[in-house]
């Protein structure tokens, strides 16, 4: 009888004015979501404990997809016994009710438990937990649509783990020096799934037939074929997981050189995992340091290992400036003191220039936020003259600078002079950050075309420190 429940005309109104009104201050604060969000999808692959192999993604949820959520959850609200027919009462009740409105998603390659446990110290180690996690598959009864079809299923429709957890006060902070507004800890929750990739893909199709479906109730033979797709899921796991071993096994027995970033990553896990001084580490970039390896002809597991036996890690990464607790840097800034510089052509404008933007990319992703590394990189010794000062200025200047980067705009003999300067500043500089990122975009220099969206976004945020170097910061447009 609770079900033919009619709620009241008036009640209607109410729960919708609330739903509207939530819907209005969450478009409000969107972008705040998205700033968030991303941050912690960056904090979950920076922080990665060893042995973790995964692709890290996140999203916002869309209002109007919101909208037609919190409908649809006020509906089964109404049928609860407890409520008398009422939907939402208030906004604080849509607030608690709805998690996933910003949500960072684990896509691991495999769901074995050591995978899983090493998700589960990145997460624990990185955020402020809101509330204990939910496991999936449910426990009966959990899920309020299990009565969609006569159809028992054999297979469990979704195995994942999802954390609710809040930014710690220093990740909020470092938003709020960046120009994130309307921050406040407790509402601004981030659910975060662990899920594998197969798991995934059938999660995806099911919801999109079972749940969003307009067309009338799924049929009983769709969730057959669903379900069905569910246990080669499962099968296909395992099958990857035993590849995965066999594979391993391979690589060490053969010593073949690391292909890719994944080889080497699976490598460093197992080792830094297995030794004492290093286990609690997280690995940091990969694909730099397999870049590095090749170049040094020392790809290989048993190239690697020698140069790992020799490197006295214990607090060293910890201590590092550098390494700032990463293995991957540590191991290539003590590699870099072992291999001379290769000076690029003082008179090869476009290297330089090219160069040096690879460098302040990569100062910005390795030394996030950019107010730790732009106090370094500008202080009261740099820019040392006002060439180097006029030399940056244009530099960051994406309509000017910015042409010659991306579209190779021919220089005046004035711009030509200031970039000479420029050059000078990033060769001299003292900064250890600043010298290994140079030495870092020699070896991998980025793709300005593709990021000079990052470099738009450094210079006015990097124009603004506060500090020793405020009187010789150049004024970018």
């Amino acid at each position: 009888m609770g079900d033919s429940v009619i709620p009241k005309f008036s009640n209607v109104l109410t729960e919708k004015r609330f739903i509207d009104d939530f819907i209005k201050n969450y478009k409000n604060t969107i972008q705040t979501w998205h700033e968030v969000t991303r941050l912690a999808r960056d904090l979950c692959s920076k922080n990665q404990r060893p042995g973790i192999q995964a692709r890290f993604e996140f999203r916002v949820k869309d209002p109007e997809s919101l909208r037609n959520k919190l409908i649809q959850r006020n509906e089964t609200k109404r049928k609860e016994p407890r409520r008398n027919g009422l939907g939402y009462q208030n906004e604080d009740e849509i607030w608690d009710d709805v998690y996933d409105r910003a949500g960072v998603r684990i896509l691991l390659y495999t769901s074995a438990q050591p995978q899983k446990d090493a998700v589960k110290e990145t997460i624990e180690s990185t955020f402020v937990q809101a509330m204990e996690p939910k496991h999936f598959p449910e426990p009966e009864g959990g899920d309020d649509r299990t009565d969609r079809s006569a159809y028992a299923r054999r297979f469990p429709k979704y195995i994942a783990t999802h954390y609710r957890v809040y930014l710690k006060k220093e990740h909020i902070k470092q938003l709020e020096d960046n120009g994130v507004k309307n921050l406040w800890q407790g509402k601004y929750m981030v659910e975060i799934q662990a899920v594998s990739v197969f798991q995934h893909a059938c999660a995806e199709v099911s919801h999109d037939i079972l749940y969003k479906t307009k067309s009338g109730t799924p049929s009983v033979h769709e969730e057959r074929v669903l379900d069905a797709l569910n246990g080669i899921s499962m099968i296909g796991e395992s099958l990857l997981e035993q590849l995965h071993h066999h594979y391993v096994a391979r690589i060490e027995s053969t010593n073949q050189p690391f292909s890719n970033k994944f080889q080497l990553g699976d490598f460093l896990s197992k080792w830094t995992f297995q030794n004492p001084t290093t286990s609690d580490l997280v690995l940091g970039p990969i694909e730099v340091l397999r870049k590095l390896l090749v170049s040094e002809d020392k790809a290989t597991p048993k190239a690697l290992e020698e140069i790992l036996l020799q490197l006295d890690f214990g607090d060293n990464v910890r201590q590092s400036e550098v390494a700032d607790g990463r293995v991957s840097i540590y191991i290539m800034e003590q590699m870099f003191q072992k291999i001379p510089d290769e000076i690029v052509e003082d008179g090869d404008a476009e290297m330089q220039s090219k160069t040096m933007a690879s460098a302040m990319i990569w100062l910005d992703e390795l030394y996030s936020p950019s107010t730790k590394w732009g106090v370094k990189f500008l202080n009261k010794d740099y820019p040392k003259n006002e060439m180097q000062s006029q030399g940056f200025e244009w530099f960051m200047n994406e309509t000017e600078g910015g042409q010659f980067l991306v579209n190779g705009i021919g220089l005046s003999e004035e711009e030509e002079a200031n970039l000479a300067e420029l050059w000078q500043w990033f060769k001299d500089h003292p900064e250890p950050i600043v010298q290994f990122v140079l030495r870092v975009s020699k070896l991998d220099q980025r793709d300005i075309k593709k990021d000079k969206e990052i470099l738009e976004k450094i210079a006015p945020l990097i124009c603004h420190l506060d500090g020793s170097n405020d009187a010789s910061l150049p004024q970018l447009n």
